[in-house]
């Protein structure tokens, strides 16, 4: 009997680090996905705001050349 109890006590721990071996890999991945996600949307703002400045830096160009200072 202790042999089956022992054997159910190393299956249960067996499993469950399984799960939760399988858990942290998950959550790894998701946290990973989710900064590099946060990463894309930060330069995709970042060059956004670089083109609002190209342009504003264009107009403010053409309005110097013409003679219109802003």
């Amino acid at each position: 009997m202790p042999e089956l109890i022992r054997f159910g006590n190393n299956f249960l721990n067996f499993i469950l680090s399984w799960i939760l071996k399988d858990f942290f890999r998950v959550c790894s991945v998701y946290i990973f996905v989710s900064r590099f996600d946060r990463t894309v949307r930060d330069i995709g703002i970042v060059l956004r705001v670089r083109k609002i400045f190209r342009y504003l830096h264009l107009v403010s160009s053409y309005l110097r050349y013409e003679g219109r200072g802003l």
